[in-house]
């Protein structure tokens, strides 16, 4: 299963202006990735991609408005909020607000937490506590 840090990036610009834009805010170097038209970040051993997403809106996560996400692959055996790639990407969110760019940083979007339900018996019909698969959303 692959675990990631999403960094959601609103801009109407092209991503060549959104990786210099992030890599002046930061002071971390962007290059062209292996794909084309994505930017990847390398720094230590955090590896993220700037790429156009394929996310379309869910529930009350607006994806849309963002036209960009630079996402980190979590290696297994790190709690995905801990890690290296998601303090990396904090960092870069705090430096782009800074900069003028509104972001939204996901921890792991392939689960959602579950509706918080006020304490209580569970009723027959309640959907079960705990995360929930999103739905709508490609996998990175």
């Amino acid at each position: 299963m692959s675990r990631s840090v999403d960094l959601f990036i609103a801009s109407a610009r092209p991503i060549e202006d959104v990786a210099e834009q992030v890599a002046g805010s930061t002071g971390l170097a962007l290059g062209p990735g292996e794909v084309p038209g994505t930017w990847a970040l390398d720094q230590g051993t955090v590896h993220a991609e700037l790429r156009a997403h394929p996310y379309v809106d869910d529930g009350d996560l607006s994806f849309e408005r963002y036209a960009y996400a630079l996402s980190a692959r979590v290696p297994n055996g790190s709690r995905t909020s801990d890690s290296a790639e998601a303090n990396l990407l904090r960092m870069v969110a705090e430096s782009i607000r800074k900069a003028g760019l509104d972001s939204l940083l996901v921890h792991d979007l392939q689960y959602r937490d579950g509706a918080a339900r006020p304490a209580g018996p569970v009723e027959p019909g309640d959907p079960p506590a705990g995360p929930a698969p999103a739905t709508g959303a490609a996998a990175p």
